[in-house]
C-alpha cells in the first residue's frame, strides 16, 4: 500500500506472514473474517471516534484491494470477452 513505508512494512511482514501461510494451508473465508474482526475489535474500541476509525480501515483496504487486484483483473476479462455495452 503505497501510504506505508517499506520500513514500517518490514515492522509488520515477519509477523504477518506465518499467519497468512496458516490461513491459506488451513483457513476458510471464516477463519480469515475472524482475524479481521478480532484485529479490528482489538485495535479500535472504545468510542464513536476509534470505532468510526475501523471502519475508515477496513473501507480502505477493500478499496485498495478492489483498486489493485480486482480491476485489473476484470479489465483483462473485458479484453477477452468483450465490453458488456
Amino acid at each position: 500500500m503505497p501510504f506505508t513505508t517499506p520500513e514500517r512494512r518490514a515492522l509488520f511482514d515477519p509477523l504477518l506472514d506465518p499467519l497468512i501461510e496458516k490461513l491459506r494451508v488451513e483457513g476458510n473465508n471464516g477463519d480469515v473474517t475472524y482475524v479481521i474482526y478480532k484485529i479490528l475489535v482489538r485495535l479500535f474500541y472504545g468510542s464513536f471516534d476509534r470505532l468510526g476509525d475501523a471502519l475508515k480501515v477496513i473501507t480502505s483496504a477493500g478499496l485498495q484491494f478492489w483498486k489493485d487486484k480486482m480491476c485489473p483483473y476484470e479489465d483483462k476479462k473485458r479484453e477477452e470477452n468483450g465490453d458488456i455495452f
